[in-house]
């Protein structure tokens, strides 16, 4: 049920940053900045897009999704929709990765935002028909343990560890000796600009000097899979704090009333 396009959560674009701003001791005063400043939040939201290059269709498929980022719980939201089926049903996806309580909670929801006198031609009506006769217009959710859940198309580098807080992740990546700092320039500011490779992928971090905190993130992979031939992930928007009613429930992987529910945390693994 949950779609091929999947995002890097939101702990890939932070850990990598913070982690590669440490390379001797004018990083590792730059890292100390950045851990204080994110100290001073709890909640960060961004816009992600992957882009994936794909050999055996020749195509190249792009989308967007906004993320949120639990500071200091090991809690990711990803968030995306749009209309699908010619314009008829309105499509919304919701994934809720709780790594604290080991559990991952996907919401689809499919709503019929088109009837059928206000269809523009015959195919839309036949659609809307078959929309209402098949039952298409629908809401699921799908709850299960993070460990059963498919990973393989996410970075190596994008996962919060179950049994540590986002704050921890990122003094243990104060060892890592392979970035390159250089200053730069981004929409018309100044900016400190970190790169590094590992094999297959380059990774791009763009901080504003003045509060220590990331504005862009770049992550490539290249040849991650014999048929993809490149994977990129586009983090921007970088917003701190925003205004959420209820983080908590944000974060909640307990299913909404009125969505049908398949419940996989208690099967054996497979």
């Amino acid at each position: 049920m949950r779609p091929a396009f999947r995002y890097a959560s939101a702990a890939a674009a932070l850990m990598v940053v913070f982690g590669w701003l440490t390379l001797g001791p004018p990083r590792s005063l730059a890292l100390a900045d950045v851990i204080k400043a994110a100290e001073q939040h709890s909640l960060v939201r961004f816009q992600a897009t992957q882009t994936t290059d794909d050999r055996e269709t020749r195509l190249t498929a792009s989308g967007v999704r906004t993320v949120y980022v639990d500071i200091r719980v090991p809690r990711v939201r990803e968030e995306e929709g749009h209309k699908t089926f010619n314009g008829i049903l309105d499509f919304r996806y919701t994934a809720v990765y709780d790594y604290r309580r080991d559990r991952f909670l996907a919401l689809v929801t499919h709503a019929q935002v088109m009837t059928r006198d206000q269809a523009k031609d015959e195919h839309q009506r036949r659609l809307i028909d078959m929309v209402e006769q098949r039952g298409l217009a629908k809401k699921e959710a799908i709850l299960s343990r993070i460990a059963w859940t498919k990973t393989d198309d996410i970075p190596p580098m994008s996962l919060l560890g179950k049994d540590r807080g986002f704050l921890d992740t990122l003094r243990q990546l104060q060892a890592d000796q392979t970035t390159l700092t250089t200053r730069a320039t981004l929409d018309g500011r100044d900016v400190v600009k970190y790169r590094r490779r590992a094999d297959h992928t380059t990774t791009s971090v763009w901080v504003n000097p003045t509060t220590k905190l990331p504005i862009r993130v770049e992550i490539e992979v290249i040849d991650p899979t014999p048929r993809i031939a490149r994977n990129e992930w586009v983090y921007t928007d970088f917003e701190w704090d925003p205004d959420v009613a209820d983080p908590e429930r944000l974060f909640s992987t307990d299913p909404p009333a009125g969505f049908r529910v398949e419940d996989h945390t208690t099967e054996a693994q497979k």
